[in-house]
């Protein structure tokens, strides 16, 4: 199971958007879910890993690895 869900990815990327920066929008998001001081926020990787697959896919989750059909002839 995913530690984030797709909805908290999309805020998170939305954050990085208008804030401009990955430790603003850790700050913010840590806000906006009321966490603690020491519970864990996405890590900066991880939101430019969603920033990545969001540009490109259209979504913030993981990419599906792409499958290579099997030509075997029988």
């Amino acid at each position: 199971m995913e530690q984030w869900s797709g909805k908290q990815r999309a805020y998170a990327i939305k954050l990085f958007y208008k804030k401009g920066s990955y430790v603003a929008a850790q700050r913010a998001f840590r806000l906006h879910l009321n966490l603690k001081p020491h519970d864990s926020v996405p890590s900066a990787k991880a939101i430019q890993i969603w920033i990545t697959n969001f540009e490109e896919t259209g979504s913030a989750l993981k990419k599906k690895p792409v499958r290579q059909k099997n030509h075997s002839h029988t």
